[in-house]
């Protein structure tokens, strides 16, 4: 590959990386006391909905699950460990987790925006609501808030760009007869004529 090509394609990649919006993710929020997990799913699939933070592309659930799925990881019990594991593993400076309870009467839920490389909140949101009454206002309220103080963070790992390898040439051989010294193409070959047949004793460059 030329060299203007090789470069036209780093300078491609340079500039898609520094264009490129970093990504957040959500995970499903986690159930707690008097709550079913599967009402909860519904709480994150309408926050999910609605969460729009300005500066960020959000990871698309499914791959979210799949992720988790596939490194035995569970979403309502990761530590601080697990949670800079999976941001490495979707590529994410910050995931977004939620808890929900009910008490009373009254449900509640609190939902945090983390830091997966230093584990610090970076924002917080929640409300609460009767137990029968409709959740769907109050889920939106919380992620138009939240996606609003979500402050813009990025990777201090940097993406490996890989690029195309060039083969590197052959060294060329040159021979000559009777001995002697020359410089062809940047190599300097000794050769020295024994029983008429030439033999390269060494070469210098290349």
């Amino acid at each position: 590959m030329k060299l203007k090509t090789l470069l036209g394609f780093l300078l491609l990649a340079v500039t898609f990386s520094a264009n490129a919006q970093p990504r957040i993710a959500v995970l499903n929020f986690n159930a707690g006391v008097g709550v079913r997990q599967s009402d909860v799913d519904g709480l994150s699939a309408i926050f999910n909905t609605f969460f729009s933070p300005q500066g960020y592309t959000v990871v698309e659930r499914t791959r979210v699950s799949r992720i988790l799925e596939e490194h035995k990881m569970q979403g309502s019990d990761l530590t601080e460990t697990d949670m800079a594991r999976l941001g490495e593993l979707l590529n994410v400076p910050v995931i977004v987790i939620g808890d929900v309870n009910r008490a009373m009467g009254q449900y509640n839920i609190d939902v945090r925006a983390v830091n997966v490389e230093t584990g610090a909140i970076l924002a917080k949101d929640g409300a609460e609501w009767a137990e029968g009454s409709s959740y769907r206002e109050t889920m939106r309220a919380i992620a138009e808030r939240l996606s609003q103080n979500i402050p813009l963070v990025e990777f201090h790992r940097q993406p490996v760009v890989a690029t195309p390898s060039t083969p590197k040439p052959a060294k060329r051989r040159y021979y000559s007869e009777g001995g002697s010294l020359r410089f062809t193409g940047g190599i300097f070959i000794l050769s020295v004529a024994y029983n008429h047949q030439v033999t390269p004793s060494f070469m210098i460059g290349g």
